[in-house]
């Protein structure tokens, strides 16, 4: 299941919807900082799974890097997380 989640870009699109970002085709109105215009971008990696990259807060993970967040369970910026004022890292 989890490798399914991964590779599934569906899975991504309903956590970043449940954040509260709004997505319209792959660019992304970003849930985890201020953002009024879709600053961020879901692709696919090499490997085939899914991502999210907001180009305006540096915000970037998987759908499990979006569910941690959701259930607060992630609270430190990683490496290349910045914090920001919705306290997603």
């Amino acid at each position: 299941m989890e490798l399914f989640e991964k590779m599934n870009r569906v899975s991504l699109d309903d956590a970043l919807r449940s954040a509260g970002g709004t997505i319209k085709g792959n660019a992304v109105v970003c849930p985890f900082h201020d953002d009024h215009k879709p600053s961020g971008s879901i692709y696919q990696k090499q490997d085939g799974s899914w991502s999210y990259y907001c180009h305006g807060c540096g915000w970037k993970g998987d759908v499990y890097d979006v569910r941690q967040i959701l259930n607060g369970e992630k609270l430190h910026p990683s490496p290349g997380k910045p914090t920001n004022s919705k306290g997603p890292n």
